[in-house]
């Protein structure tokens, strides 16, 4: 109980144990008295150099070794050679996400739960497992990141191994931050920023917990994520139009068919039936089952497709086994992902389909907007890949010293980011009307008059900006008017000078700030 765990701790520190788990509530997630206990505890932890899980989780399964430290199931039918490790704050979400890649065939090698992270954090776990040669992906449910540029460079640990790192983070919206404070006391930050900045770095970020198990389940069987649109085969031709509607919501391409696997996929149609992306095989699979086979693989051959989505009517329980004997073959030997969809939701289907599918370790789909969704997430998780892959090396940027607090003046601002490589308007700081014409004519007309000093922080309000100035004599006439506004307004003040800039093109403009 929570009114022990003090004196526990400080036990274990003087009897030099190294770990602990904490199961107990009632620490930060209970308002300020419990925040207090957890400091105490997490002092008197690292004082005495004693690693602790939780407090408020549900401890760890190390399915490798067969350790279980947790009062929750621990499942030992998950146990493989290699596979998942499965790391979040929450412990009851831990045992969901557990158990609902087991039901998609996907090993367990870790599954831990850090609850409120008092000492050691999702971080710390990552650090020990990620290049651990037996996890073969990272499935992540956090609703903090405590350190972000340690957790950057953990991922790109995992990247360069080849391993995913698939997560999902409450947190959206202002309730569901609130949510998370209460629950293990994890202070959420600003959405939008961290999605972008992991989806940079190649994190699959899912928004929902099916996405999460297909996501793992297409990443599990093929680790190497596309980077060209999918393909899309069925055997109903009302299914198309549903395909290309959904496809836009989720920013999935359907690239043409090359013409060489037109020709291919004609020979087995009437003349009659169109041949494209999405295909239809129409009825074809009653009289001859090969063809969900055959289309399949010629649509995966085709260079211009990165991906499959088989997506077919089930029909009666007697055309089930057929479907999978012809497909089967086709997915186990792609290298391409496929997404097997058998639409009909909670419809039955018979056990020798589902035993053979099983079996494939192929995963299966009963839903054909999800396995589009996780196809649209896997796909931007290659681009994301490719693109780390071709970028350009960051350039060593010297150290910035900002000896004044407060503003930086806009023409010393631009000095700093020129010496960082950043590109800046041709121009320069202006001490006398002489040094401008001199200034103007280096770079060219037209031109702007910018005021300059470091109280001067909105420049417009007081006329300190004079912008396309086309000649020699409108800049002098533009350097008296704008020292005579200025000196009106702000009579106090002294400038550092006037910067001269070359004018901008049109275009977008973008504040960073």
């Amino acid at each position: 109980p929570q009114a022990a765990v003090l004196e526990s701790v400080a036990a274990c520190v003087e009897r030099r144990i190294g770990g602990a788990v904490i199961f107990a509530s009632g620490f930060s997630e209970a308002g300020e008295e419990g925040r207090a206990k957890q400091s105490e505890l997490a002092a008197t932890a690292r004082e005495g150099g004693l690693a602790i899980d939780g407090p408020n989780c549900l401890g760890f399964v190390n399915y490798l070794e067969r350790v279980p430290l947790t009062f929750d199931h621990a499942d030992p039918d998950l146990v493989s050679g290699s596979g998942v490790a499965l790391i979040g704050q929450s412990g009851a979400m831990i045992g969901v996400i557990r158990g609902g890649l087991a039901a998609r065939g996907i090993p367990m090698a870790f599954a831990i739960s850090t609850g409120n992270e008092a000492v050691t954090s999702a971080e710390d776990f990552l650090a020990e497992l990620v290049d651990d040669e037996r996890i073969r992906m990272v499935v992540l449910f956090i609703e903090q990141i405590r350190r972000p540029r340690l957790f950057l460079e953990l991922v790109a640990r995992a990247r360069v191994q080849g391993k995913p790192v698939v997560m999902m983070h409450p947190g959206r919206t202002a309730r569901a931050q609130a949510s998370a404070q209460s629950h293990t006391g994890a202070l959420a930050g600003d959405y939008a920023v961290m999605r972008t900045v992991l989806q940079h770095h190649a994190v699959v970020v899912v928004d929902k917990l099916d996405e999460l198990f297909d996501v793992a389940a297409l990443l599990a069987r093929w680790p190497d994520p596309p980077t060209l649109g999918a393909a899309v085969v069925t055997n109903s031709g009302a299914f198309r139009g549903v395909a290309l509607d959904f496809s836009e919501e989720v920013d999935l391409d359907f690239p043409a068919l090359q013409p060489a696997t037109c020709d291919v996929i004609k020979a087995w149609f009437p003349p009659f039936a169109g041949v494209g992306n999405p295909l239809d095989i129409m009825t074809l699979g009653f009289t001859k089952p090969d063809i969900f086979g055959q289309a399949s693989k010629a649509l995966l051959d085709d260079p211009g497709i990165g991906s499959l989505i088989a997506s077919f009517v089930a029909g009666a329980p007697n055309l089930h086994t057929p479907k999978s004997k012809s497909m089967l073959p086709v997915i186990t030997a792609s290298k391409k992902p496929v997404a097997f969809v058998m639409m009909g939701d909670e419809q039955p289907l018979t056990d020798e389909f589902r035993s053979a599918v099983r079996a494939s370790g192929v995963p299966l789909f009963r839903s054909p907007e999800r396995a589009m969704r996780a196809m649209a997430s896997i796909t931007r998780y290659g681009r994301s890949l490719q693109a780390l892959k071709e970028a350009r090396p960051e350039p060593a940027v010297p150290p910035v010293s900002l000896r004044e607090g407060g503003p930086v003046p806009e023409y010393r601002g631009k000095s700093h980011l020129a010496a960082a490589g950043i590109s800046v308007p041709a121009g320069a700081l202006a001490r006398s009307a002489g040094e401008a014409q001199d200034i103007a004519a280096r770079i060219g007309y037209p031109v702007v008059l910018k005021a300059q000093a470091a109280a001067l922080t909105h420049k417009s309000d007081v006329g300190g900006v004079i912008v396309n100035i086309v000649d020699a004599a409108a800049l002098d006439a533009a350097w008296n008017r704008l020292h005579a506004d200025i000196g009106r307004a702000r009579p106090e003040l002294a400038l550092d000078g006037v910067l001269v800039e070359r004018m901008a093109k049109p275009g977008l403009e973008l504040v960073v700030g």
